[in-house]
């Protein structure tokens, strides 16, 4: 669950093309800064049990809750 928030949170706050008179400013991964461990603050997932009655036995995914 926290590498999908992590991810997440990288796709919302990083992620962008910069282009300066139509030239892409970034082109490769070289110069593309990308997020690392040590820029993400600390995530503390918190697991809330229900009884939902459309998954088997009441289950829920947890996989991608980041996503909705």
């Amino acid at each position: 669950m926290s590498a999908e928030l992590a991810y997440l949170w990288l796709t919302a706050l990083s992620e962008e093309m910069l282009f300066d008179h139509g030239k892409l400013l970034h082109p490769n991964f070289r110069d593309y800064k990308i997020l690392t461990c040590l820029d993400i603050v600390p995530i503390e997932p918190i697991i809330v049990e229900t009884n939902d009655p459309e998954g088997p036995f009441g289950a829920k995914g947890v996989g991608e809750p980041g996503l909705v």
